[in-house]
């Protein structure tokens, strides 16, 4: 009988291309001749890229693509993938390291984003200040401009459209008006109105694509960069009643309205889109101001239950009562890549890692990875992962403004 130890390098690179990241880890200690397999395995493109497809969920898996920096064609983007996937065992471990914003004379801010080592902060007088998140150092104010407070329904949102390596270009709302501010070009600003005569209630972005929405409308355009201009083209009304908010991702648009549904469009046939209802959430008769939207997985936070409720596969349904478990109520809910994370109005923030989009349905509320306390209520909340661990960006209503990081012991 041949013993494992004994087997051909080829063979046993074969047999361990099955086990996941973790596993191979504990093998390269077993025996030098394990070692000298993982070792090849850890620098293998494949093997991380076939590891991150078969343990991490679709939807999941594509959310967090759309964060990651590195090149995805090198083993280091899919290693950190994974890495970032499975730091749930020891994120309660690491070091916490908080880079306050000081932002007194800049003015309050009430929106924040966060990307990499830079955090771009909206300030209540229409401007937007890029950062230096590692050291609190503003490096740019990147638009200032006289037309007016934002409006309040949109304070915290601020949105980030990737054209390319030198190409960002902010999206902020006031109004009727949207604002796409570039990063190059000394800040260089325009102004569109997108297709509303009255004030936008909300607006969402998933790669160049941006929907907005007001009373009697949702407006889809995209936009683009052409000779250093920035580019916004309409595509699309869709007719809903008052709708409050809309989340556009991949080629799908969630709405709620005042009529209390969600209806959801299908954006592959521009411009006949298609039109579908949203029949789980119908049966709940609340406002739902916030919406998440991951191809199969659906959350809404309602304005007048304590909590939120979370469907996936548009079978499968789930309500989380936070008063009963977190004594509060959520003022954001955010699910970025495999974080989840609940601001509450009591100043808590609460971090999940999540690995099957099934997690979502079975969350132990009181069970949290990682815990912020903030002395007045979140305004505006966004997290991100830069290989090392979850990247959190807050802004509260007291003026606070600050990123936090776990930094591995």
């Amino acid at each position: 009988m041949v013993l494992l130890n004994e087997l051909p390098l080829e063979i046993l690179e074969k047999i361990f291309a099955y086990t996941d990241g973790i596993t191979l880890g504990y093998l390269g200690r077993a025996s030098y001749r394990f070692y000298i397999v993982v070792k090849s395995l850890k620098c293998s493109l494949t093997y991380w890229r076939e590891t991150c497809l078969r343990d991490i969920d679709q939807d999941i898996l594509e959310d967090m693509m759309m964060t990651i920096i590195p090149e995805p064609k090198s083993y280091q983007y899919w290693q950190t993938l994974f890495k970032s996937c499975h730091r749930a065992d020891y994120v309660s471990y690491c070091e916490r390291l908080k880079t306050p914003l000081p932002s007194k004379k800049i003015g309050q801010p009430i929106g924040i984003k966060i990307q990499g080592d830079y955090a771009y902060t909206i300030h209540r007088a229409h401007r937007i200040v890029k950062w230096d998140a590692i050291q609190g150092v503003p490096l740019q104010t990147i638009l200032t401009t006289n037309t007016g407070n934002l409006a309040a329904s949109i304070l915290p949102k601020l949105h980030l459209i990737y054209h390319d390596s030198k190409h960002i270009t902010l999206v902020s709302v006031a109004n009727q008006w949207i604002y796409l501010n570039s990063t190059e070009n000394k800040g260089k600003q325009k102004c569109i109105k997108a297709a509303h005569n009255e004030p936008i209630s909300d607006c969402s972005v998933f790669g160049t694509i941006l929907v907005s929405c007001s009373k009697s409308h949702i407006a889809v355009g995209r936009c683009s960069v052409n000779k250093d201009d920035q580019v916004y083209e309409p595509l699309h009304k869709l007719v809903s009643i008052e709708p409050l908010s809309v989340c556009v991702w991949d080629h799908q648009v969630l709405s709620a309205g005042l009529d209390r549904n969600l209806q959801l469009w299908d954006l592959d046939n521009i411009p006949d889109i298609t039109v579908h209802s949203y029949k789980t959430v119908t049966q709940i008769s609340h406002y739902v101001p916030w919406i998440i939207l991951r191809n199969t997985i659906k959350i809404t936070v309602f304005a007048d239950v304590p909590g939120f409720s979370i469907s996936v596969n548009d079978s499968e349904f789930k309500h989380y009562n936070t008063l009963n478990v977190l004594q509060a109520s959520p003022s954001r809910v955010l699910l970025k890549g495999n974080l989840l994370v609940l601001a509450m109005v009591t100043g808590s923030v609460y971090i999940y890692y999540i690995v099957k989009k099934e997690d979502l349905l079975e969350l132990k509320l009181e069970l949290c990875h990682a815990k912020l306390s903030y002395h007045g209520n979140i305004i505006s909340l966004d997290i991100g992962d830069d290989g090392d661990g979850p990247v959190v960006a807050i802004v509260t209503d007291k003026g606070e403004a600050e990123v936090v990081r776990w930094i591995p012991e």
